[in-house]
């Protein structure tokens, strides 16, 4: 069995997990995170489950600790918010969970480990005519598949239930004594056992609407006429189970319907193209799983019975606006003059009706995940370009432009609300000589050092930026004089404590010019208070540095 390690301290949680996952993976539980750092050094950990503390440590903090490559569940509770950490962790599951739910995403994200596992190709042939089933199985033994039959549905079960490993998949007439397909693929998708094998039905009443439509709610992948082809039949078998793997098989896709038959119809199809599919048959734990977790592609059943399919893409678009939306439905279920625009303006992306053939559902996805990517990719790019114009490359603070923008902003909403505003300019002292004797190197370091230490040491809304060389900036919105000069003398004390374990006899100090506008004073322009600081923060190098000077 799959090996899983627990990571949790309660002993109410590991144990509970044990017996959840008993007889379907082995659970070996941790109480702390030494335990499972001494285990982990003799043996590889693939999947950890664990909580968002434990002990003093945090989640991402353990997941850092471990080697790589590690697939994670966490487990949240009481009012867990996701946040962009989310990416952190391969999946997030909300307490209290059901032992399905936990089984469900285990399966999950163990068929996202073994993608490239080979299926034994042994198809199961179910036809009461014995000519039919003669020339199913020359045209499949011609295909390298090993073909077993069956003469009805009942005998089909039969097999089944006696066999170490289900059939890769199973082709069946519809018309048969005792069982018919349709009753077959029902008792198929409703076991737990054998519920994803993929299902073709070979029919003479291929044109039948209605058959079309029962065979797909029945959970039927695939219909082909009879009499046919050595190649149709050969060709329809390698597209269900010779798929060639997507670039896509890491990605996360979820799938929602009520209906056991059609869901496990969907998954068994989409395993086979080399899709990762976790599927969910309620509300409530869609809306959870959506909300705690970023994927990559959405299909929903259109027709549901505790939602719609309206609310439950509003809801993705709620938290994750870039996911695509593909629902499907039967071709009856959908006017095309009163549900489309409901459709497109809850931000669903395309639709399938059913009966749909597989490549067309297949090459959906594949087009939906590749705007997916795009997407996300653009995204990333857009927010780098906005990092490098926005912040200092060196030190991570503002750069230049956006400090001094930033400074006349808040200078003008001072002005207007008749509210006091106080700067520091700050200037690393003696700095040419940290230069000259120890390297530029080292000079970046201690920039990087001051800059993270002053960071520290403000407050969230004050605004703080680098303004060239040695040389930043401090921005006290809505701050008077004695405040600043509280601030100033904080800043002086934590930058003269700063120790620096590349070279330990280092220590640095700041010089800092203080001035304030209130409505008293007679300045106009942020620019005058700039001004001012600058010429504050040259008597404060003037009188001996490592003081504050304010106007």
């Amino acid at each position: 069995m799959l090996p899983i390690a627990v990571l949790s301290s309660s002993n109410t949680i590991r144990k509970m997990i044990k017996g959840m996952l008993f007889g379907f993976a082995d659970a070996i539980c941790f109480s702390s995170v030494e335990e499972l750092l001494s285990y982990n050094k003799k043996q590889k950990i693939d999947f950890l489950i664990l909580d968002r503390t434990v002990g003093e440590y945090e989640a991402k903090d353990i997941i850092k600790k471990m080697k790589k490559p590690l697939t994670t569940l966490l487990l949240v509770s009481g009012k867990y918010e996701a946040t962009t950490d989310k990416e952190d962790y391969s999946f997030i599951l909300h307490k209290p969970f059901k032992e399905e739910e936990l089984r469900e995403i285990i399966a999950f994200l163990n068929s996202s480990l073994h993608t490239n596992k080979e299926k034994e190709k042994i198809i199961l042939v179910v036809d009461d005519s014995k000519i039919s089933r003669d020339i199913m199985k020359s045209s499949l033994s011609l295909a390298n598949y090993k073909v077993i039959e069956a003469n009805n549905g009942k005998e089909a079960l039969e097999i089944i239930n006696t066999m170490d490993k289900p059939p890769a998949l199973i082709v069946t007439d519809q018309e048969m004594p005792e069982m018919n397909g349709i009753e077959l693929a029902k008792n198929i998708r409703n076991s737990n056992k054998f519920s994803r094998i993929p299902i073709i039905m070979a029919t003479s009443l291929f044109d039948d609407i209605n058959l079309k439509k029962e065979c797909f709610e029945s959970g039927i992948n695939k219909l082909i006429s009879k009499p046919f082809s050595e190649a149709i039949i050969q060709n329809t078998v390698k597209a269900i189970l010779e798929s060639d793997l997507p670039e896509h098989h890491d990605t996360k896709i979820i799938l929602f319907d009520n209906y056991n038959t059609t869901r496990q119809s969907m998954v068994s199809t989409l395993n086979n193209a080399g899709f990762n599919i976790i599927t969910t048959d309620n509300a409530k734990q869609f809306f959870q799983l959506t909300k705690d977790n970023r994927f990559n592609l959405c299909l929903i059943n259109y027709t549901l019975n505790d939602t719609t399919g309206i609310e439950a893409a509003q809801h993705i678009k709620k938290y994750n606006n870039d996911c695509p939306i593909i629902i499907y439905t039967a071709f009856d279920n959908l006017d095309s003059k009163k549900d489309l625009p409901k459709i497109y303006k809850a931000g669903i992306n395309d639709y399938l009706l059913s009966p749909f053939e597989i490549e067309e559902l297949v090459f959906k996805i594949k087009i939906w995940l590749d705007y997916y990517k795009t997407v996300k990719d653009l995204k990333e790019k857009e927010q780098l370009i906005r990092i490098n114009t926005t912040y200092d490359a060196l030190t991570g603070v503002l750069n230049r432009f956006n400090t001094l923008k930033r400074g006349e902003e808040y200078f003008s909403l001072s002005k207007r609300k008749n509210q006091p505003i106080s700067i520091l300019y700050l200037d690393i002292d003696h700095f040419k000589n940290v230069n000259d004797t120890y390297g530029h190197n080292v000079g970046d370091i201690v920039l990087r050092k001051f800059a993270s230490v002053i960071s520290s040491n403000i407050r969230e809304e004050d605004i703080f930026g680098r303004i060239g060389g040695e040389e930043f900036l401090v921005i006290l919105p809505f701050t008077d004089k004695a405040k600043a000069i509280l601030t100033s003398n904080k800043l002086l004390k934590a930058v003269s404590d700063i120790r620096f374990d590349e070279i330990k006899d280092l220590h640095i100090t700041t010089s800092i010019g203080l001035a304030y506008y209130d409505k008293n004073k007679d300045i106009k322009i942020f620019d005058q208070l700039l001004a001012l600081a600058d010429k504050m923060l040259y008597k404060a190098k003037e009188s001996g540095r490592n003081r504050v000077v304010s106007l």
